[in-house]
């Protein structure tokens, strides 16, 4: 079964979103996926596997979103990073479907990410606090200098789709440290599984 990845980007250019969006589009490809690449979020392509929404501090239509939102709770899976917790605001489906909003971060520094499976990595990059899901399934986490556990990363389900975040993603260089791409590239493609599961659930 060929797996189809629709990457948007936009926003704000100082997270070099469509840098950011062509670096996901090689590691995708490397992983056999067929890629399609737009600036837009709209049309959505059909028979898509995976959406990746390269987005910051910007808005789209309802209609844009709702179809996104749509087809990620009809099976598509969906895998997004740093600014995507920080933009469509007015969007509340948006929000839910990604389970987390950014609310501020402090100067760029040294930070560890502990992984629920029990490995950790030091990175230097935004540590992000957010506001986010207590339903989410976290699968990393950092802690402030104040003791507050934040989520890092996490996996959610929204109806037959799966959704993988990651704070991590500031620019494509924090994207190629080993660890930093092999926390997103393990959950793109959970993600992705969603829809094989809904095709199976389908045709039963």
């Amino acid at each position: 079964m060929t797996r189809r990845a629709f990457i948007s980007y936009g926003g704000w250019e100082e997270h070099e979103p469509r840098a950011c969006a062509e670096w996901v589009a090689e590691l995708l490809q490397r992983e056999g996926f067929v890629v399609e690449l737009e600036d837009t979020l709209a049309p959505l392509p059909e028979n898509l596997s995976l959406v990746v929404p390269v987005w910051s501090l910007a808005d789209a239509p309802d209609e844009e979103l709702d179809a996104l939102v749509g087809a990620v709770a009809g099976g598509v899976g969906c895998a997004a990073f740093h600014g995507a917790a920080a933009t469509f605001h007015r969007h509340n489906a948006y929000r839910r479907l990604l389970g987390g909003t950014f609310v501020w971060h402090p100067d760029e520094h040294e930070f560890e990410v502990q992984l629920e499976a029990g490995d950790s990595f030091r990175v230097t990059t935004e540590q992000y606090y957010m506001q986010v899901d207590p339903a989410n399934n976290v699968v990393a986490h950092t802690t402030f200098p104040d003791g507050t556990v934040m989520p890092v990363a996490w996996r959610r389900r929204e109806g037959n789709g799966r959704v993988f975040y990651s704070a991590l993603g500031h620019a494509p260089d924090v994207l190629a440290l080993e660890p930093v791409r092999a926390l997103f590239l393990e959950g793109a493609l959970w993600a992705a599984s969603a829809s094989r599961s809904a095709a199976s659930r389908a045709s039963s």
